[in-house]
């Protein structure tokens, strides 16, 4: 089932880091990344991954803060962007496929409406963290 898909998908993302994936991948999405959602380029393959399956997306989370690539609020706000509509993504291309034919649009409009949704939440996480900051510095300037 999930748990052995889960295990091959991280181990082929053990094996692309040691051949330099995750350099490539922060060098590709560095200007991507940082002004869409304020996270570092380092969160490329996780973000793509996070597309077809929350599991690995999460795993590569949870390792990029364990490495402190990431700090809290980016992870948030990463967070934010991976968890909604995950598996909904996951299911139309593959479990829906066969109510496709009723859709009265694209699979990729729905992949893009489903990529808005996810985009302003996370960047609607992003404001109120920001916001927050701004309240705490001002609490301590007092």
């Amino acid at each position: 089932g999930l748990l052995p898909l889960t295990a091959f998908a991280f181990g082929l993302i053990e094996w692309a880091q040691s051949m330099g994936a995750m350099e490539a991948a922060e060098r590709l999405f560095r200007y991507i990344l940082r002004p869409l959602y304020g996270l570092p380029g380092i969160c490329g393959i996780a973000y793509v991954a996070s597309f077809t399956s929350s599991d690995i997306g999460a795993l590569m989370t949870r390792q990029m803060v364990e490495d402190k690539d990431l700090t809290e609020d980016e992870r948030t706000i990463f967070i934010a962007y991976q968890y909604p509509a995950t598996a909904v993504i996951g299911n139309t291309i593959s479990t829906q496929a066969a109510l496709l034919p009723y859709v009265v649009i694209s699979t990729g409009g729905i992949i893009l409406v489903l990529w808005l949704c996810k985009t302003i939440g996370a960047n609607l996480v992003r404001l109120l963290i920001a916001a927050e900051r701004k309240v705490q510095k001002g609490a301590c300037g007092r």
